[in-house]
């Protein structure tokens, strides 16, 4: 009963701030419990997508029907899904970051195999090996366009979001190249030259402003397989880890490494620098291979990785409005309402925010003060 007068309240267009807040602290009795962060990967040569938590607890499979080789494992944390390339199958799929509800986005492709998102703007690109193609779509896989027609032997794609560029590394004749190009194929240009190594994986520091590759050793005398860092010119590279890598991602935010190493499919990390390099984890029995993490702070909307009440000023801005994370959409439901006030109320109670929580007294006293407020107006009218 309690529930449906706080909805009511929030649902009317004359109710004030001091209502709103009252229903967010009421709701908050109804919060959902929250997900640790998780790292993704796929099991070299197969359909199966695991993942565990940042410590390796936990782990377990969350999709093995329907794939036949996931390949680029793409999180998108606006609206809770993993995305993958599948390049035997010659589709795109996605799933519920708890591997539910698997969905087939675009099929007939001849071999997808490289993907990148970009969940603000809803869109999604990826290279196809046999057509030679960078194409892109909306996230739910319409409006397919083919970008750049003549890219042929691409390994890894990265997007720079905030420069609104796309990353690639290829091998077009025998050497390896970095090549990037605006979001719709225009202005392409050559970034670097990496020599004779293979190139295995690619990544930018968004926010640092730097790129990050694995590179094979050529089997020369003193080439080694490790992690390159440069800046986004492919300017001062330096040599992060010294290791043979599966899948690699980066930490816009602390701008952290992530790699899969192996011999022993270790899950390790590093400063961007190379510096604190620290082996998380192993997974177990399976070559781990297009490494994701989900680094998000539950309960976080403006990105800060704090819970605060400066979460739940924005989340009041969109409130029956917001469809995604960074408005508020905590729940992932596609929608801003009193569950996802609830979540952020029960986080904030557990501590996460470091900030005050009315106790149930103050709590009592806002909804009466609510209630009055919407009375008062009423009868003015």
């Amino acid at each position: 009963m309690m529930r449906s007068l706080a909805l009511r309240l929030a649902s009317s267009q004359r109710v004030g701030k001091s209502v709103l807040t009252a229903c967010f602290l009421l709701a908050s009795w109804f919060g959902t419990p929250a997900l640790a962060n998780k790292v993704y990967w796929s099991v070299g040569g197969s359909g199966t997508i695991q993942r565990s938590n940042l410590d390796g607890s936990d782990q377990e499979t969350v999709v093995s029907d329907g794939v036949s080789s996931a390949r680029s494992l793409q999180i998108d944390i606006e609206h809770g899904k993993i995305y993958w390339a599948d390049s035997q199958g010659a589709k795109i799929q996605r799933a519920n970051l708890d591997g539910s509800n698997v969905e087939d986005l675009i099929v007939g492709l001849q071999r997808p195999s490289e993907l990148a998102l970009d969940p603000i703007d809803g869109k999604m690109y990826w290279i196809d090996t046999v057509a030679n193609q960078l194409q892109s779509s909306d996230l739910d896989g319409f409006n397919v366009q083919t970008l750049i027609d003549d890219l042929d032997n691409v390994v890894d794609i990265a997007l720079d979001l905030q420069r609104d560029q796309l990353y690639w590394i290829r091998v077009p004749n025998g050497e390896s190249v970095i090549e990037r190009s605006n979001l719709d194929g225009t202005g392409r240009e050559s970034v670097a030259m990496i020599g004779l190594d293979t190139p295995a994986a690619l990544d930018v520091d968004q926010t640092g402003e730097r790129l990050y590759w694995a590179v094979l050793s050529d089997g020369s005398q003193g080439s080694v397989s490790r992690i390159v860092g440069a800046d986004l010119a492919g300017e001062n590279p330096q040599t992060i880890a010294e290791n043979l890598v599966g899948g690699l991602a980066v930490d816009d935010f602390t701008g952290e490494v992530y790699w899969s190493a192996f011999p022993g499919g270790a899950i390790r990390k590093a400063d961007g620098d190379g510096t604190d390099i620290e082996s998380l984890f192993v997974v177990g029995g399976t070559l781990p291979f297009g490494l994701a993490v989900d680094l998000s702070v539950d309960g976080d909307v403006n990105g800060d990785r704090l819970v605060t009440l400066d979460d739940f000023d924005v989340m009041k801005q969109f409130l029956g409005q917001g469809t995604r994370r960074s408005q508020g959409d905590l729940t992932l439901d596609g929608q801003v309402d009193l569950n996802d006030f609830g979540m952020l109320k029960s986080l904030l109670s557990e501590g996460g925010a470091g900030q005050a929580v009315p106790e149930p007294g103050s709590l009592l006293l806002l909804i009466i003060g609510g209630l009055l407020a919407v009375v008062c107006r009423r009868r003015s009218r």
